[in-house]
């Protein structure tokens, strides 16, 4: 029986799987960030106020940058957090979708095309992770590797968002209560999903030390935190400066944009000193 090769590419089955996912990010992230107004057009269901509708849309622009990089690099590598974070991410979309059905558009094609790649995702990734993982190459000794310092803070920083992502998927009633914005228990739910999909990324740090296997998403989540942060300053008057939310998510972003791509020039630096050493 012929061995399986350890090469790190990615199996056919994965790309044809991913490159829908690809377009749907590509195409229907910039429509609710841009068009955060007009959900009801386009979208499976309403979203109001506009600064949630513009969150969901800087999280899939950012998972249409994770995707097609994904594809293009093609290696088993770029997998492991995309689909640890996407896998709870999508679980509690699948969650939300059931216990607010009354909400969506089940009439359109919007609504089943979320449905079936919300209701597909929980077990196809799992499935995904498995068939890839036989041609993963093991560590070298040689790998660029984050500090074990921050194998140390990342679990801190990633329990305090499973913590708020408990609240809102549990409680939406009291996150709406202190939310910097309006909030509907269904956008609660939806954004509970978002900030698990955060805290799962961070904590895969305590599995995965390889500066490789983050490099590429290090920016991009730049970039979604960057959309994030302009989209709270386009949508400004959505928010309750009464509440101090308000002001710890406009100083939360404002940290959270230069650091990532302060980490990223850091160990760039880092990565092109070994290869020239």
């Amino acid at each position: 029986m012929k061995s399986t090769p350890k090469d790190d590419r990615l199996i056919p089955l994965t790309r044809i799987a991913f490159t829908p996912l690809a377009i749907f990010t590509t195409i229907f992230g910039p429509l609710l960030y841009f068009l955060p107004g007009r959900t009801a057009q386009y979208w499976a269901w309403e979203i109001n106020p506009e600064m949630s509708a513009a969150w969901v849309g800087a999280g899939y622009t950012f998972g249409a940058l994770a995707i097609w990089t994904i594809l293009i690099l093609g290696r088993f590598q770029k997998l492991f957090v995309p689909i640890m974070a996407t896998w709870a991410l999508s679980t509690v979309m699948l969650i939300a979708t059931i216990l607010h059905i009354d909400r969506f558009f089940i009439d359109k094609i919007q609504f089943w095309i979320w449905f079936i790649i919300y209701l597909a995702l929980p077990f196809a990734l799992p499935v995904t992770w498995w068939l890839n993982k036989r041609r993963a190459i093991p560590p070298q000794e040689n790998d660029l590797l984050f500090p074990k310092q921050m194998t140390l803070i990342a679990p801190v920083i990633s329990a305090l968002f499973y913590l708020l992502a408990f609240i809102l998927l549990f409680n939406p009633g009291f996150a709406a209560s202190f939310w910097p914005w309006q909030l509907t228990p269904l956008m609660s739910r939806v954004i509970s999903g978002w900030l698990m999909f955060i805290a799962t990324g961070a904590l895969c740090l305590l599995f995965e030390r390889r500066y490789s296997v983050y490099r590429e998403f290090i920016p991009q989540a730049g970039i979604w935190f960057a959309l994030i942060l302009l989209a709270g300053w386009r949508h400004v008057n959505n928010f309750d400066f009464s509440r101090p939310a308000a002001y710890i998510f406009f100083g939360m972003f404002i940290i959270l944009v230069p650091l990532m791509f302060g980490l990223f020039f850091l160990f760039e630096r880092q990565r092109r000193a070994a290869i020239h050493s």
